[in-house]
C-alpha cells in the first residue's frame, strides 16, 4: 500500500473528497518518485489505483520508474465528503466539531451534510 505524494488540497488543507481533482505539487512528484526507486529493490507484481487525479499521478510515476504498468480500479474512490468538499479542515471544525472523529458512527450531522459513512 502506498498513499499519494503531497496535493494540492493537502497544502490548501482543503476536504477534496470525489468530486475536486488536485494534482501533486512537485514536493509531491518529488516525495512519489523517491519512494519509487525505494520500491525498484521490492517485487511489485501489479499496482492498483483510484480514479482520483493525484492517484493516477502517484501510480503514472511509481510505474514508470519500476516498470510495472498500473490499473485504474473505480472501487477505490475516496470517501464522499458530501456537502463539505471544498472546505477547508478548520471551516469544517469550526461549523461542525470534530466530524472526522464521528466517520465510524451513525452521526446525524455527517448523514445530513451526506459524507459518506465508513462501516
Amino acid at each position: 500500500m502506498m498513499r499519494h505524494g503531497e496535493a494540492e488540497n493537502n497544502v490548501k488543507h482543503i476536504l477534496a473528497g470525489r468530486e475536486l481533482e488536485y494534482h501533486l505539487t512537485e514536493r509531491g512528484r518529488e516525495q512519489v518518485a523517491s519512494t519509487a526507486e525505494g520500491l525498484k529493490s521490492v517485487p511489485v507484481e501489479a499496482i492498483y489505483t483510484s480514479p482520483i487525479t493525484r492517484t493516477v499521478e502517484t501510480a503514472k510515476i511509481v510505474s514508470e520508474t519500476i516498470g510495472v504498468d498500473y490499473t485504474i480500479d473505480d472501487r477505490l474512490v475516496e470517501t464522499d465528503m458530501g456537502s463539505i468538499v471544498g472546505m477547508s479542515y478548520n471551516e469544517a471544525l469550526e461549523k461542525f466539531g470534530n466530524i472526522f472523529l464521528r466517520f465510524y458512527h451513525d452521526d446525524p450531522t455527517l448523514r445530513n451534510l451526506h459524507v459518506e459513512r465508513f462501516s
